[in-house]
């Protein structure tokens, strides 16, 4: 492994962050001393209070790994991006991902307790240490019931949240959902954005894609949350995913054969070239009842409601998590929202790459700042 200490002269001088955040808090986050490690081919930098670095089952190749955190003698997970400061599409990526990370703070979602930006300018974000992938929960086919139960209620109630704040997680899929050994469930990496994700995202995301985002719309809401989830839900209770295609046309397909044939309005809204209503011709009626006959009928009507192919029909978090199969859990004191919305304004403002740059540098100084209050 390598130390080395990067030099803050220049960055202080470029970002004149002292008359915003205060210098002392920049220089205690950028003089930390760091080393290099190399995890299963994939080399991190890091600062030194981080140790035993790690690759967690398969996931360095989404640039993560665990890690042992010295000051708080507790593990924790490690998250990179990858250069983001080469490409305005990247940077306005991660300033979205920090800013994600920073504010959005709930129960059922992975916390945050440190983001630092490394000598070679990849951003890092440390969190709690993940629990199991809930797709490796479901490589031993269907879960227990109760455990069903329990799961979609945690799923719902961190959707509630983030919906709350006007943030929508974008690419929901098993592998994006983490449970612990007391089955507490948290979701991880909300928001993705499809095009300008730097470090890609999983195939196996087409398993859990809304049919707004299979037509190829340029904008959804919410709804495609609802439907990931219930693809979730489905695949919780079959042991196997509902949908398991290898390409947009074959997702659209297999959902369109139980979902029934898709509205005409949404083809019509479609960006998807050569689509009409005759595609859909010969198609039956839904028939998600009969492909869950022997599951809860609570359960089956609550999926029903969460895969329907209008968005417009499809049931939302806050009422989702008041349906009868949830009875059990469910507390609407103990279900808190945003207390305000998330401000989208960055995501269409033209802002120069220097300008990004320090505003991530902000965005990481700010967190210090609050954490040492």
């Amino acid at each position: 492994m390598q130390t080395r200490q990067l030099a803050i002269a220049g960055d202080i001088r470029s970002y004149d962050l002292g008359h915003m955040l205060g210098v002392r808090h920049f220089v205690e986050m950028m003089m930390q001393q760091f080393v290099q490690s190399d995890v299963s081919g994939s080399t991190f930098e890091t600062p030194s209070r981080y140790t035993d670095l790690c690759v967690v089952d398969s996931r360095v190749r989404d640039n993560t790994c665990t890690a042992f955190d010295r000051l708080c003698r507790q593990p924790v997970t490690v998250k990179r991006i990858n250069r983001p400061f080469d490409r305005i599409e990247a940077v306005r990526y991660a300033y979205q991902q920090v800013r994600l990370a920073g504010e959005l703070q709930h129960d059922n979602l992975v916390f945050l307790q440190d983001i630092y930006i490394s000598p070679t300018e990849d951003i890092y974000l440390i969190t709690e240490l993940h629990g199991i992938p809930l797709g490796g929960l479901l490589k031993d086919g269907p879960l227990d019931p109760a455990l069903v139960q329990f799961l979609m209620y945690q799923i719902l109630r961190g959707l509630k949240y983030i919906h709350s704040a006007g943030v929508v997680h974008g690419d929901l899929t098993p592998s994006k959902l983490f449970v612990d050994r007391n089955c507490d469930l948290k979701l991880s990496d909300f928001h993705i954005d499809r095009e300008t994700d730097p470090n890609g995202t999983d195939h196996t995301s087409l398993h859990y894609e809304a049919p707004e985002i299979m037509l190829a719309w340029s904008l959804y809401d919410m709804g495609v949350d609802i439907f990931s989830a219930g693809c979730i839900f489905a695949e919780m209770m079959l042991g196997k995913p509902l949908f398991p295609s290898k390409d947009h046309a074959q997702q659209l397909g297999f959902a369109t054969g139980l979902l029934g044939p898709p509205p005409q309005w949404m083809v019509q809204n479609s960006s998807i070239a050569k689509i009409n209503s005759r595609s859909w011709s010969g198609y039956q009626p839904r028939r998600i009842s009969s492909i869950f006959a022997q599951q809860d009928p609570e359960a089956v009507d609550l999926l029903d409601s969460m895969l329907m192919y209008d968005p417009r029909e499809r049931i939302t978090a806050d009422n989702a998590i008041t349906h009868p199969y949830l009875e059990r859990y469910h507390d609407a004191s103990d279900e808190p929202v945003a207390v305000q919305k998330f401000d989208w304004t960055f995501k269409d403002a033209q802002i120069p790459g220097a300008t990004w740059k320090w505003m991530i540098y902000s965005e990481a100084t700010r967190y210090h700042t609050e954490q040492s209050l």
